[in-house]
Formats: structure tokens, C-alpha cells, sequence
């Protein structure tokens, strides 16, 4: 059984934040398991306004491993999929819980502005 108070925080994001109505495509991205709960829940809202909702769930760790481990090629490398979702969906609904928020404290911060830039052209559309 889901937890109210993610059932009463999904309505208001579905009904007033961002407005969901019939036949919109809603991307909802969770950055961790800690909010999976909640993005369950707009998810399940979303579909009973007979909108189409797609969930994508990462994890801060695999963040961390991303940054330590990946080569330039990688780092450089164009994010086709989520270009594609960017594109795809009329709404957006990021969750961010994360348990460690200094978990890339460690990482040159050169990688994470080099992937940050790979990633403008999803921030400009998902912005618009």
C-alpha cells in the first residue's frame, strides 16, 4: 500500500504543477530508489488522466562510477535516448532524493561540466 502523503504530493504535481491532461507525454525521471515511491505515484496519476507516462529511474552510484571510470570518448559522447525522450514528452517531473548529495565531491569537476555541456541541448527543450 503507497504511502498518502506521496499519493497527495503526485496529485498536486500531476493536477497543479504541471497540469496533465488526456493524451500528454509525461517524462518522469527519478534520480534514486529514495524516490521511487513518489514517482510510482505520479506515474499511477498520470495514467488515470488517460496520459501517456514514462519512467526512467538512475541511481546517484552508478553517477559516481559513471564519472570515476568514463574516457573522453564517453564523456563526449552525444545522449541519444534522452535527446529522444526530451523530444517525445510534452511534460517533465524530475525527482531528486538523493541520500549523498556529496557523493561526486571527488570527481574532477572538469568531466562533470565536460558531460554537462553534452547534456545542454536536453536541458534547452526540456526549459522551453
Amino acid at each position: 500500500m503507497s504511502d498518502i502523503r506521496h499519493q497527495k504530493l503526485a496529485k498536486i504535481l500531476v493536477d497543479y504543477s504541471i497540469k496533465v491532461k488526456e493524451e500528454d507525454r509525461v517524462l518522469i525521471k527519478c534520480s534514486s530508489l529514495e524516490g521511487l515511491d513518489l514517482a510510482k505515484e505520479v506515474y499511477k496519476q498520470t495514467l488515470l488522466k488517460k496520459a501517456f507516462p514514462h519512467l526512467e529511474l538512475s541511481s546517484g552510484d552508478l553517477s559516481y562510477f559513471y564519472f570515476k571510470n568514463a574516457n573522453l570518448k564517453q564523456l563526449n559522447s552525444k545522449p541519444e535516448i534522452s535527446l529522444f525522450l526530451a523530444r517525445w514528452a510534452d511534460k517533465f517531473v524530475n525527482i531528486v532524493a538523493e541520500t549523498n548529495n556529496r557523493q561526486l565531491a571527488n570527481i574532477q569537476p572538469e568531466k562533470i561540466l565536460l558531460k554537462a555541456k553534452t547534456a545542454q541541448p536536453i536541458q534547452d527543450i526540456i526549459l522551453k
